[in-house]
């Protein structure tokens, strides 16, 4: 094959984005993955997803749509149900999203009072100026005395932390 003919087959078979230089883009990568976990029974993660009622909207079934929505995965960046973490992949409800934001979005996220707010681990932690490792043990211990009816007064239970 001469290198025109082989660069007029990749340009057939590069649609919507789907395929560059022969290879599948990470964005149609993630879509698949997406569209998998949300409708097919025997994908490894359908009992977290479709088994859970999570779908996918119709207009995104299509590759061509869901990418004209979201456009091209920014380097770096996942697909990330937000603000509604057991909503649908649907416009308005996903973004392009760190590893560090789509953790702290995840549905096992575990928050902890801050001051008016609930945050997560690495929040709390980075707030108080401490490890995370540190954060937890201390967290850990506050629940302790928190359930113990013999233990410090919340007062003083929030001064042990700082």
């Amino acid at each position: 094959m001469t290198p025109e003919q082989r660069q007029k087959w990749l340009a057939g078979r590069t649609t919507h984005g789907a395929y560059a230089n022969g290879k599948e883009t990470s964005t149609h990568a993630i879509w698949r993955g997406m569209v998998a976990r949300c409708c097919n029974k025997n994908a490894k993660d359908y009992p977290r997803y479709g088994g859970l009622g999570v779908q996918v909207c119709a207009r995104w079934r299509a590759f061509d749509l869901f990418l004209a929505d979201m456009g091209e995965r920014p380097e770096g960046l996942e697909l990330d149900r937000y603000p509604d973490t057991w909503g649908d992949y649907e416009p308005g409800n996903c973004r392009w999203a760190t590893h560090s934001e789509q953790q702290r979005n995840k549905r096992s996220t575990r928050l902890h009072a801050w001051e008016e707010e609930n945050v997560c681990l690495e929040e709390w932690s980075r707030r108080a100026g401490i490890s995370k490792q540190l954060a937890f043990y201390r967290l850990k211990q506050m629940e302790v005395r928190h359930d113990n009816p013999r233990s410090k007064s919340e007062g003083q239970a929030q001064q042990a932390v700082g």
